[in-house]
């Protein structure tokens, strides 16, 4: 496996990661907004979509810029 596989797969990890937090957040948008009021701990899913869609966002965001910057020879 050369590096040129390696950085191509942390990629693809990092765009999941990206798009598995976008859905998430917009997810807890959707449970805010737009469902109804639920008793505890239901009340609890938006905040707990948010948290995980902010993580995944960020790591697939960071791997990303870590790559990029293999890439750049930095």
């Amino acid at each position: 496996m050369t590096i040129q596989d390696t950085n191509a797969s942390m990629k693809r990890k990092a765009r999941f990661l990206i798009l598995v937090g976008g859905v998430a957040i917009l997810a807890a948008a959707f449970f805010h907004f737009f469902a109804e009021r639920q008793e505890a701990p239901w009340n609890l899913m938006p905040l707990a979509l948010l948290l995980v869609g902010v993580f995944d966002l960020l790591l697939g965001m960071t791997i990303w810029r870590r790559v990029k910057g293999v890439e750049r020879g930095y």
